[in-house]
């Protein structure tokens, strides 16, 4: 027996019409926003870091020049003790707040997914 045509769905009939997607984006304001918030983050951990590096460099530079001692290693050698005996001390610190940020951020999604 032929079955009729009437009850064989069109291969279309599979494909969703485009005005049936509802496209929700994040607003703008939304992504500045968030963009804000994880560059201060950014900044409030590295910042002891490059400050750290800069007050070093700077005086490195000093006794370069008073001394007339131009070695490479004289200069890079105290910034990365300075560096790491900085990140040693704040690594606690840091942490907790990138946890802090990160489980802000994660806490409540739908703002993100509406």
């Amino acid at each position: 027996m032929k079955t009729p045509s009437a009850f064989i769905p069109h291969p279309s009939s599979f494909i969703p019409h485009p005005s049936s997607f509802i496209l929700h984006l994040m607003s703008d304001a939304l992504i500045m926003t968030l963009m804000q918030r994880a560059l201060e983050t950014l900044l409030w951990v590295t910042g002891p870091l490059l400050g750290a590096a800069i007050a070093v460099g700077v005086l490195v530079s000093l006794i370069q020049t008073l001394t007339s001692i131009q070695d490479q290693t004289f200069s890079f050698a105290p910034r990365v003790a300075a560096i790491f005996l900085v990140f040693l001390f704040m690594f606690p610190w840091a942490l907790r707040v990138l946890v802090t940020f990160t489980a802000t951020l994660l806490a409540d999604f739908t703002p993100y997914i509406r």
